[in-house]
């Protein structure tokens, strides 16, 4: 689908963006060049080197689901500012103890938006059949939807 809206015409492509936004701000205009940014999902093998700790997009990307990325975000910050006030700021313990901290989570979180994203898209109605079964299924049991939530907020209870 992206690939045929960003074959549009211009004035299409106008009338396609204020349908999607329900006209909801007006009549939008294209003001700038168009491009096709893939959704991926990836991670740092490593999350630190010599006095360096990658964070944020740095260390890891996902799709927009849920805030993933941002929360993931603030527990790499939080790791490390934990980390600074029990180390020598930058030292190879700290930065090895930052992997050890936040590397598993990160990888875990990766591959669970990883799935949930191509679960969105699915190609077939089959597909998206179970897809919605799965997460009517995740959101009535009510400790289990909890439980997700905290985790998605990166609650470690």
């Amino acid at each position: 689908k992206a690939q045929s809206l960003v074959e549009l015409s211009e004035p299409e492509f106008n009338a396609a963006m204020t349908a999607r936004s329900t006209g909801i701000l007006g009549d939008l205009t294209l003001v700038g060049r168009r491009g096709i940014w893939p959704i991926i999902s990836q991670y740092a093998r490593r999350l630190s080197a010599q006095r360096v700790a990658l964070v944020a997009e740095a260390a890891h990307v996902v799709p927009p689901i849920g805030a993933q990325g941002l929360n993931m975000s603030l527990g790499d910050i939080a790791s490390l500012i934990g980390l600074a006030a029990t180390h020598d700021l930058g030292s190879p313990a700290m930065l090895d103890a930052y992997h050890r901290d936040r590397h598993a989570t990160v990888r875990t979180r990766v591959r669970g938006i990883d799935a949930l994203n191509r679960a969105s898209i699915a190609p077939t109605q089959l597909h998206r059949d179970v897809r919605a079964v799965g997460l009517n299924v995740l959101h009535s049991i009510t400790p289990l939807r909890k439980s997700l939530m905290r985790l998605g907020l990166g609650s470690k209870d």
